[in-house]
């Protein structure tokens, strides 16, 4: 990244490391620790490999030719790729958007005007159940500190 190391207090990003492989990955967190401050944060928000209602969508998208994200594979956990890199302490995991995976399922549909309809439909889901995000779901966040 085009930044001086030790830069930032906080350094995030969401729904980039799932594009990547490991090797990849772990790369990628290793840059964003050296732009961020000591004692700082770095936090990714990815798609969850356990997000049920999420995975399923994405795979009737792809068998149908409507997934335009390209390469992307939810994780489980980054700990392993955290634990790697020296200048990491491994703060927390955890889960939430139980509801936003419900987004993923206008995959489903194939005519505009009720992608649209459904679109509509499940912001006001969302918005309406808000508290139902606080469960497991759709993204896995991940926090580190830079020693």
């Amino acid at each position: 990244m085009p930044f001086k190391s030790n830069s930032f207090d906080l350094v995030w990003n969401a729904g980039v490391i799932e594009h990547f492989y490991p090797g990849q990955q772990l790369k990628c967190m290793t840059e964003m620790l050296r732009v961020c401050k000591s004692g700082g944060l770095v936090i990714t928000l990815n798609p969850y490999a356990k997000a049920f209602i999420y995975r399923w969508a994405k795979s009737i998208a792809q068998k149908n030719g409507r997934w335009s994200a390209g390469y992307e594979k939810p994780l489980r956990t980054l700990k392993p790729i955290a634990k790697r890199i020296n200048n990491s302490q491994f703060v927390k995991e955890f889960s939430r958007g139980f509801l936003f995976q419900l987004y993923f399922l206008k995959y489903l549909f194939n005519f505009p005007p009720l992608i649209r309809s459904y679109s509509l439909l499940n912001e006001l889901i969302n918005k309406t159940l808000m508290f139902f995000n606080n469960f497991s779901g759709y993204l896995l966040v991940t926090v580190l500190r830079r020693k």
